[in-house]
Order: C-alpha cells, then structure tokens, then sequence
C-alpha cells in the first residue's frame, strides 16, 4: 500500500522505507533534493498539464463561483441582518471565493487523479484545532494559500470528507511553528482611528460634491488630478482591521442550495464556510462600523481605484457601501496580462464589479465598460539605454501551488518556464552570454531560484533586485521579455530594443490579441521558443540599432503599443477628461 505525500511538509511523511506518491513537484523542494531523491517515490502527473482541460475547468470554475456567490450572499445578509445586493458581496467577499474556488478545484482534481485506479492508500495528517489558519482577511489570505501547512490542511480536509473510504488517515501531531499569520499590532495601530481621521477625507459638503480619487497611478499624478477637478488633495491610506478570532457558532451552516449539484460543487459550498476570512463573518459588523469611523465621503461623486479592490479591505468596505447609494466606480488597469490572456479571473472580476475600466488601449469583445485611454502608469518619453550594454532577462515568478487562474504557467510548470530561460541562455553566443545579466523574480516561493541558476551556470550575472527596471535599462543593450505582464509593455513604450519569447501553450492569447503578436514576430520581436529567440539575439547583437530602428520594426513597435501600451502625451489631463465624462453620464 503507498503513501500519498500532498505537501513538503516532511514530518508527514512516513519513515519506514514504503512507496510514496507525491501529489506534485510541490512537495519536493530543490533546497531538500538530496532527501527526497533516495526516496522510493513516484509524483503524480500535473492535471493542468493538459492546458485544453484548463480551458475548460475555467469556465467550470467561474460558473460554480457564481452559483455559490449568489447564494452566500444571501446567506451573508440573513446572518448579518442586512439587504445588500450580489454586487455588495462581490466587491466585499469576491476576491476571496474567486479564488479560492479555484484553488480547491485544482486540489480536488489532483486528489481524484491519485485515486483514479482505485489502489487504496495511507496518508498522515496533521491534527490542527478549529480555525486553525482560517484567513482574517484578503491580504492573509494571499499568504496561506502559498504556504505548505494550509495546503496540507485543505488536502486533508477533502480527504477526509471525500476519499476517507479507500485511505486510512493517520492523525499526527506536530509541533507548532507559531503563527506567522496573526497580525502583531504595534503601537502605531493603537492609534487606528486618528490616523483614519488624519489620512483620509473629512465627511463634509466641500469633499461631498467633489469627485473622489483613490489609489492613483502615482502619488503625484493623483495630485494633479484632483488640483484639476478643483478639489483639496488627499490620499488613500489603507489600514488593516483588528484580527478577529474564528468561532464555532458562526460556522455551523452551509451555503445551501436547492439545486442537485455534482461533488465538487458539494464539497465547495462545505469548506467555503470553513475558510471564509473572519472579517467577512465574525468580524463584519466591527468592519462596518470601522469604517463608518474613517470618514470617508458619505456621496462621492466617483471612486477610482488601480488595485485596492482585491486585498484592501476597507476600500472594499467603503465602496460597496456607496455603490449601493449609485456612485460609479472606475478601475484602472495596473499591468500586464489584461486584454492580451486568453482567460483571467481578476480581469473578469473587474468588469463584473467597475462601471467603468479603464485600459492601455484594448477593448473587451464581450463588455462595454472598456474605455481606452493609453498607458496611464507610464510615461513614452523615451528611455536611454546603452548600445555596448548587457542583455538583460527579467525571470517570472509563481507560488508553487496554484493560485488565481489566468492563462500563465501554473505550479509544476514553473520549472518547464526555467528550463526553457536555460535553453535561451546555453544557445547564446559566448559573447552574448558573457554581457547576460539575470534578474529573478523578487519573491521565490520556495523554488530556490538563484540556487537553481547558479548551479546551471556558476559564472553568470545575477541580479536580486534594489533597482528599478527602468534604471536598469539605462545600462542594457537589450531586453529580454520572458512573460506576458507588464514589463515589456514598458520597455516598448519607452522604445528601448526587446526581445520577447515564451511558449504559447503556456501562455495563450485571446483571438483578438493574437494579430498583434504576430505583427511582433514577423519583425523578430516576438518568439515561441527560446532557441529562437536566442538566435536572434546573435544575429543582432554586434548592432542592435540597425535592426531596432529599421522602419519595419518601429512600426510594428507603434501599432503594438497602441492596442496594449497606448503612449499618452498628458495623463493627467486624460484621466480628468474622462473622469469628468463619467461624472457627467451618471449625473444624467
């Protein structure tokens, strides 16, 4: 009889020598390679590997999250004796459960893949207390989810309610590590109120009739901004609410339905009230009346936000309260990805809960709330950069786990996104090679990244962060894009000379975006391969210019640009235009 292993939590893993079933690569970390690999071990197939079936479970997904949200909201309201609409509850709780919908699919698939021959198994678990890692909100959240003990609680969990009859669990208890999640309250947050009170708004006629910005691409931008809609500057300050403990008479239900549904369906609507955060359930009613104290305009005119709708919770708060009173709110896109991705839950969470987005230069086939208005984050002055510099790749970084769902690499497939920047650099001239500069993600998930390129390849340059990219690019010859998001976005904008490549079956693009792409990779801009793209990095490293500048390029630089990194001469002035229209539709 194996074992199943589902994390890298090794106190779970059994000591006497039997055959192991990792769950994924996840449970095998580079930096305990030498422990794992004597093991007698086999890792189960990725089901996302097959990306046609992601494109699928997507849509899956997307359609339980929105049964389950329209019943939790009404089973929110009943709880907390209020009349809020689905919208309310979307903008408040629907970050979470979008996510998280998500994240238990993938947890379920990779479960029933395990049993599909119907072999039984053994599997230790961890014996946790109640509420032990329920999320106090978004923000905390967004750590658990990438962390091996929630993981290890949401496998057992569906173990246990779900495959109890072909594995024999095994409880154990292990020591604990303290509670990195529990938010320590230093003076500072002592004096909570009176910083709501010095940072935001003041609740009077003035402010009231002003229009309300928040969240602005830049601090001196949103000055600008509100100077011209002749209000007083301010700016958003985002403050956490008091952590508020689980309990158990606030979980003793489920999100019911009167429905037949199918098991994964079943099992969600049981663990969502397991995992909800406690600011949504336990300690909504402080949430509310917090907010209430911060002051905020009772009848903004708009709110405009770039990211404070997913994890800032009394923007989320506030907003939700104002929409219901009719006051429109306005997203700003705030990087790569968007209106490119074949799919992206985030996207479609902000079109679903905005009057109004507005993007770089795309258009939505299938909304119309788009308003394109150019890149708004980043200047097109251009940037200098240096014809004898050094080749700059800036590498990508996702949590080990799944997480939210859009049209990237997910989990075990980072390491084919490594493999496939080590092919680009091994197919490099040496003279190319040796003016490579390496920049890894910022954060590493336990992948040991600089671990990882420095054993491939000892005498390459690597970079771990402190500058900026654009300061970067003053002593780069060249940018290498490696992922869709926002980077090469910039570089194309700012005109400095970039190379892109990625493999498509990772990284597919919607059908309206595609003829773009395309345009990219006939003038060498653009490639799905590495090999490719180190190719042509040769051909034209000696003079980069000549290829850069050739009228070909540059045009199809510019028609790019204007779809996905629209370069606006006068963004303040822009973004006010549009505000103002806004303003003035609502008004009739």
């Amino acid at each position: 009889m194996r074992t199943l292993v589902t994390t890298a939590l090794e106190e779970t893993w059994p000591k006497d020598g039997t055959e192991l079933l990792f769950l994924g690569e996840w449970c095998k970390t580079h930096k305990k390679k030498e422990s794992w690999k004597r093991l007698n071990s086999y890792t189960l197939d990725y089901h996302w590997d097959d990306r046609e079936k992601l494109g699928r479970d997507y849509r899956f997904i997307q359609f339980i999250y929105e049964k389950i949200l329209n019943d939790l909201s009404k089973n929110l309201n009943e709880i907390h004796s209020v009349e809020h609409s689905v919208r309310y509850w979307r903008i408040i709780v629907g970050p979470w459960l979008n996510y998280f919908v998500g994240i238990l699919f993938d947890r379920w698939e990779t479960l029933n893949a395990a049993m599909i021959d119907g072999e039984k198994f053994r599997c230790n678990v961890i014996d946790r207390s109640f509420g032990e890692l329920v999320p106090h909100d978004m923000a905390d959240f967004n750590e658990l989810y990438i962390d091996d003990d929630w993981n290890e609680l949401v496998f057992a969990q569906i173990i246990e309610s779900n495959f109890a009859d072909v594995g024999i669990l095994k409880k154990i208890k292990v020591e604990k590590k303290g509670s990195y999640r529990k938010p320590n309250f230093k003076i500072i947050d002592k004096l909570k109120p009176h910083l709501m009170k010095y940072f935001t708004y003041r609740n009077n006629n003035c402010v009231n009739k002003n229009l309300y910005v928040l969240d602005g691409p830049s601090r001196s931008m949103s000055f600008n901004i509100q100077c011209r809609l002749g209000q007083s500057p301010k700016f958003w300050q985002p403050l956490k609410f008091e952590f508020t403990k689980p309990q158990s008479f606030f979980r003793d239900w489920r999100v019911a339905t009167d429905e037949t549904v199918c098991s994964f369906e079943s099992l969600a609507r049981d663990m969502v009230v397991k995992h909800i955060p406690t600011i949504y359930l336990e300690g909504y009613s402080h949430a509310v009346s917090q907010t209430k104290l911060a002051e905020l305009p009772d009848l903004p005119k708009l709110i405009f936000t770039l990211i404070g709708f997913s994890s800032d919770e009394l923007f989320k708060f506030w907003t939700a309260e104002k929409i219901e009173l009719g006051t429109p709110l306005v997203i700003g896109q705030h990087g790569g990805h968007s209106g490119s991705g074949l799919f992206s839950a985030t996207e479609d969470h902000e079109l679903k809960i905005s009057d109004k987005m507005l993007t770089w230069g795309w258009s939505s086939p299938t909304s119309n709330k788009t308003v394109c208005i150019g890149n708004f984050r980043e200047s097109s002055k251009r940037v200098s950069y240096d014809t004898n510099g050094k080749a700059l790749i800036v590498g990508f970084g996702i949590p080990r786990y799944s997480y939210r769902m859009y049209a990237i690499p997910i989990a075990r497939q980072w390491l084919d996104y490594f493999e496939d920047q080590c092919k680009f650099v091994e197919d490099l001239d040496f003279k190319v090679r040796s003016d490579l500069l390496v920049r890894p993600y910022g954060r590493d998930y336990g992948w040991s990244m600089i671990s990882r390129w420095t054993e491939r390849y000892p005498h390459i340059a690597l970079d771990q962060g402190g500058k900026s990219i654009k300061s970067m690019m003053r002593n780069t010859r060249i940018y290498i894009a490696t992922y869709n998001a926002t980077t090469y976005l910039e570089s194309l904008l700012w005109n400095v000379p970039t190379i892109i490549f990625w493999n498509p079956l990772h990284w597919e693009l919607r059908p309206s975006a595609k003829e773009y792409y395309d345009l990219l990779e006939s003038v060498g801009i653009f490639h799905t391969s590495a090999s490719s793209a180190s190719r042509k990095v040769n051909e034209i490293w000696d003079d980069i210019d000549n290829w850069w500048k050739s009228d070909q390029v540059q045009y199809a630089r510019k028609l790019f640009c204007d779809e996905f990194s629209k370069p606006i001469q006068s963004r303040s002035a822009v973004l006010t235009d549009i505000f103002r229209k806004i303003n003035s539709k609502t008004d009739d």
